[in-house]
């Protein structure tokens, strides 16, 4: 299998202290706006394929009701 190379910026961030299989430093570090680029490193080194675009959506699903509590889909 042949491994595909990230930027420099891709493995500074995967090379960091802060564990990125921790939910909440994961959406940080890849779902703001301004990081699609360094997303698509990421899934091009994992997935090992060319990605041409990446379109980050919102996943939480808000509560109806003040008791209830708020999901957050991870796909």
């Amino acid at each position: 299998m042949k491994k595909t190379k990230g930027n420099e910026t891709t493995k500074k961030i995967l090379n960091r202290e802060a564990p990125l299989l921790d939910d909440y430093i994961f959406k940080r570090t890849f779902t703001k706006e301004g990081t699609e680029p360094l997303l698509r490193d990421f899934l091009e080194a994992v997935l090992e394929k060319k990605i041409t675009k990446v379109d980050v959506k919102n996943n939480e699903i808000p509560k109806d009701k003040i008791e209830e509590k708020a999901s957050v889909l991870d796909i």
